[in-house]
């Protein structure tokens, strides 16, 4: 994250796919899928 903050201005986007409609909490598991 430290590399991305200083060649992007601190600034990252996720693209993702909703699976099941819910809302996440801190403490939630989430699992990156390649």
């Amino acid at each position: 994250l430290k590399q991305v903050a200083q060649a992007h201005e601190g600034m990252a986007g996720v693209y993702g796919a909703v699976l099941m409609e819910g809302m996440i909490r801190k403490g939630d598991s989430v699992e990156l899928i390649d």
